[in-house]
C-alpha cells in the first residue's frame, strides 16, 4: 500500500479443490484469514533483540490465527460436503506457499541454510542433494530443549532462529515438507530475470540483447518489447515469462555464445517448462532432474568466460538450490501449477490494494476488514438471488466489420468482440483407429472464422501488392487444377478477380491428451496488410504438408498472407475458406544438438518465393519463428518495426512459444526416440 503502510494478508485453501478453480480468484476458493501485525522495532538500539521481536511478533500472530485448526486437528469437525453428505473429518495444516524470506521466517531458519534440509551454506550451490531433509520431531526438539534451557548451542546444529514456532503444536503436521515450489520468484523473477539475463547482457551487451527483443517476428499472446527488456523499471511475472518464451532465440548459434552456455539456458527452460506442467508423470519429473544436473555440470562455463567469478558463487544463491526440491515436493504435492504464488500475489490487489484505495487512510486495517465482510455478504446475498431467480445471463457486445488489432504490450485483447464467428468444427487430421501411429498425438483444432469477412470484394490484384500474396494467381491455379473434377480442366484466374477476405482466424485446441487438466489452448492467426500508418503483420502457422509422416514432420511452416474464398463464379470447385502461405524449407530430419531446435528457412525457386494455395482445414497450430540474429545482415538496423521474418536467412521453431507447442513438441520428439 501506498504512503507507507504496510499490511500483510494470510490467505487459507483447502486442498480438495480442483487447482483449475483454485487459481480463479472470481471462484472464491482462496479466501483471506487475517493480516499480520507489522512493527520494525526501530526504537529498540539492538540488532539481535529487535529480530528476534520481529520474528516472535509473526509466528504469535500466525499462532493466533491458526488457534481453531488445532482442536479440529485433533478432534475432528463435522463437515457438509459438495455431495450433501455429513462427514467427520480432520483439517491439517499440508501445505505453505510463501517466497525465499518468508520461507525461512516461518520456518525459524537462518537464510545461509535451507528451510526444507540440513544443507550448510558450503556447498548449498553445488547441486548435490545428498542433504538429509529437516526431521519435524528433532526441530520440536531443539525448540523445546532452547525453551527449557535457554542454551542456542540445539538451534545452532540445525540453523534455527531462537523463538517459537507456530507450527510447533499442530498435529500430523510435517513443516518442512509443507514448503512448496516457487514457480514466480524462484524461476521466472529468480533465476531467468536476476541471473540468466545478467549473464546473456555480459555476453552480448545490452543494447544487442535489447535489440534483439525488439527485433523478434511478433505472434499473438507473445509479449512484444518494443523498447526491449533493459528499460523495464518493474518486473512482474507477465514480463518474466513472455522473456522465457522467446529467449533461448536470442543465444543460438551466435559466435560470440559458446555452446555450452546455450546449453546451460535450454536445460534451465527444460525444467522450467516441465516445473509449470499441469501434469507430470514420474518420467517426467525424473527429467526435470536431469535437466537440473545438465545445469550444474554446464555452469563452469561462466567462470570459463568470468561471468561468475568460482562455482563457489553459486552458494550464494539460494534459488538453485531450492530447484533441487522440486521433484520430491512434486510427488508428495502434486505440480507447482496448483499452488503458485502468482495466486496471491492477485489476491493481494482484491483483498488489500483496491480496500485501502477505498479506504480514508486512518486505521485503514479496520475499514479494510469492514469493506471485505461487506463484499463478501453482498455476494452471498447474489449467489442465493441466483439460486432462487436463476442467474442473469451476460449482455454481449458485437462489433462488426473491419477490426485492426493492435499490438499492445499492455492490453489484453478478448478477439471474440471483434466480430460474428461461425465455427468449422474441423478435425485437421483424420487417424483411423487402427492405425498404429494413432498413440502419437496430433492438433486437431476447431477452426473458427468470421461470418462476414473482413474486407469483401478485394482484387487478385490487391491481393498480391498489398498483403504480399505475389504468387497468388499461380498458387491457386494449381491448387485449382488438383480439386477439378475432370482431369485437362483448368480453371482460369485472373488479377481482377474478387476475393471475400478474412483477417482472422481462430484455432481451438482441446487439452492435450497427457495433459488434460491443462487449459484449452486458443491460437489466433493474424492477416494485417500495411497501411498509412502501421506495418503489416502476417502470422506464421504450421499445416498439414505429408499426412503420412510422422510427429514434427507431417507439418511444414508458413507465412499466412491472405484467408478468403473464391469468387462466385469458381466456388463449385471449392465452397470454404483457402490461406495462401508463403513456404519455409521441411525440417530437417533432426534438430540442433546444442539448442535443441529445428531450422527452416524461406523456400526460394528460381530467385521467386514459394508459396502454396491450401484450404484452411490443414492449419494444425499457430508456431513462432525465431531468427537467427547473426544471419541477417549486419548494415541492418534492428529495431521494433522491423520484419525480421523478410530479412532472416534462418530461423529457429520455438518450441517455448507456449506451454501448450512445448509438451506437443516434446511428445513428438519422446515418440520418434521410442
Amino acid at each position: 500500500m501506498s504512503g507507507g503502510q504496510q499490511a500483510y494478508p494470510v490467505y487459507l485453501t483447502i486442498g480438495n479443490i480442483s487447482k483449475s478453480i483454485r487459481r480463479k480468484a472470481s471462484k472464491r476458493a482462496t479466501v483471506i484469514l487475517g493480516y499480520l501485525p507489522v512493527d520494525s522495532f526501530k526504537d529498540v538500539a539492538e540488532k539481535s533483540i529487535r529480530t528476534k521481536l520481529r520474528g516472535e511478533l509473526l509466528h504469535r500472530s500466525m499462532e493466533a490465527l491458526i488457534e481453531p485448526l488445532k482442536a479440529a486437528s485433533r478432534t475432528g469437525i463435522f463437515v457438509w460436503c459438495a455431495d450433501g453428505s455429513l462427514r467427520h473429518v480432520y483439517p491439517i495444516l499440508a501445505a505453505y506457499i510463501a517466497d525465499w524470506p518468508e520461507q525461512n521466517d516461518v520456518s525459524c531458519t537462518i537464510r545461509s541454510g535451507c528451510p526444507v534440509c540440513q544443507q550448510q551454506f558450503h556447498g548449498r550451490g553445488s547441486g548435490d542433494t545428498n542433504a538429509p531433509p529437516r526431521d519435524h520431531e528433532d526441530t520440536i526438539a531443539a525448540f523445546r530443549a532452547y525453551q527449557e534451557t535457554g542454551q542456542k548451542s540445539s538451534l545452532s546444529k540445525l540453523n534455527l532462529k531462537p523463538w517459537k514456532p507456530f507450527w510447533i503444536d499442530l498435529p500430523h503436521v510435517d513443516f518442512p515438507s509443507c514448503i512448496t515450489p516457487d514457480i514466480l520468484h524462484q524461476l521466472h523473477k529468480g533465476v531467468f530475470k536476476d541471473y540468466v539475463l545478467t549473464w546473456t547482457e555480459e555476453l552480448l551487451s545490452e543494447t544487442t540483447v535489447d535489440k534483439r527483443f525488439m527485433a523478434m517476428p511478433r505472434a499473438k499472446d507473445l509479449r512484444h518489447f518494443k523498447q526491449g527488456i533493459t528499460r523495464i523499471e518493474q518486473w512482474t511475472g507477465r514480463e518474466t515469462k513472455e522473456m522465457a518464451k522467446q529467449y533461448l532465440a536470442i543465444v543460438a548459434e551466435d559466435p560470440t555464445v559458446p555452446d555450452d552456455f546455450v546449453k546451460l539456458v535450454r536445460a534451465l527452460l527444460d525444467f522450467l517448462y516441465l516445473a509449470q506442467s499441469a501434469e507430470l508423470t514420474d518420467s517426467d519429473v525424473d527429467e526435470m532432474t536431469n535437466a537440473l544436473k545438465s545445469f550444474h555440470s554446464l555452469k563452469k562455463i561462466l567462470v570459463e568466460l568470468d561471468i561468475v567469478l568460482d562455482l563457489d558463487r553459486f552458494d550464494h544463491i539460494p534459488k538453485f538450490h531450492m530447484l533441487g526440491h522440486y521433484a520430491v515436493s512434486i510427488r508428495e504435492l502434486g505440480t507447482p501449477d496448483g499452488y503458485n504464488t502468482e495466486s496471491p500475489e492477485h489476491l493481494h490487489i482484491v483483498y488489500t490494494k483496491h480496500p485501502w484505495r477505498a479506504s480514508n487512510r486512518r486505521e485503514a486495517i479496520k475499514q479494510i476488514i469492514n469493506y471485505i465482510r461487506r463484499l463478501d455478504a453482498v455476494r452471498v446475498h447474489r449467489a442465493y438471488m441466483d439460486e432462487f431467480y436463476g442467474e442473469l445471463p451476460r449482455q454481449k457486445f458485437e462489433t462488426y466489420g473491419n477490426s485492426e488489432e493492435q499490438d499492445d504490450e499492455d492490453a489484453d485483447e478478448d478477439e471474440d468482440q471483434d466480430q460474428d464467428w461461425e465455427s468449422e468444427a474441423v478435425d485437421v487430421v483424420e487417424l483411423d483407429a487402427s492405425d498404429e501411429r494413432s498413440e502419437i498425438t496430433y492438433p486437431r483444432p476447431t477452426l473458427t472464422v468470421a461470418m462476414q469477412p473482413t474486407c469483401p470484394r478485394v482484387t487478385g490484384e490487391d491481393l498480391m501488392r498489398n498483403y504480399g500474396a505475389t504468387d497468388l494467381i499461380r498458387s491457386l491455379a494449381r491448387f485449382l487444377k488438383s480439386v477439378a473434377p475432370l482431369e485437362g480442366f483448368k480453371p482460369l484466374v485472373f488479377p481482377s478477380d474478387r476475393f471475400d477476405t478474412w483477417h482472422k482466424i481462430i484455432l481451438q485446441h482441446q487439452p492435450l491428451p497427457f495433459a488434460r487438466s491443462a487449459s484449452l489452448q486458443r491460437d489466433v492467426i493474424r492477416i494485417n496488410p500495411p497501411n498509412h500508418d502501421q506495418s503489416g503483420l502476417f502470422d506464421t502457422v504450421m499445416f498439414v504438408n505429408k499426412p503420412e509422416a510422422d510427429g514434427l514432420h507431417r507439418y511444414r511452416v508458413g507465412r499466412v498472407r491472405a484467408i478468403f474464398s473464391l469468387p462466385p463464379r469458381l466456388r463449385s470447385l471449392h465452397s470454404g475458406c483457402l490461406a495462401y502461405i508463403e513456404l519455409f524449407t521441411p525440417f530437417k530430419k533432426s534438430a540442433s544438438g546444442v539448442h535443441g531446435m529445428y531450422s527452416v528457412s524461406p523456400d526460394y525457386h528460381e530467385g521467386r518465393r514459394r508459396a502454396v494455395v491450401v484450404p484452411i482445414e490443414q492449419l494444425a497450430m499457430a508456431c513462432q519463428l525465431g531468427p537467427r540474429f547473426c544471419s541477417i545482415d549486419p548494415d541492418i538496423q534492428l529495431h521494433a518495426k522491423i520484419d525480421t521474418l523478410a530479412l532472416s536467412r534462418r530461423f529457429f521453431l520455438n518450441p517455448f512459444y507456449n506451454q501448450f507447442s512445448y509438451l506437443l513438441m516434446r511428445h513428438w520428439l519422446l515418440m520418434a526416440q521410442g
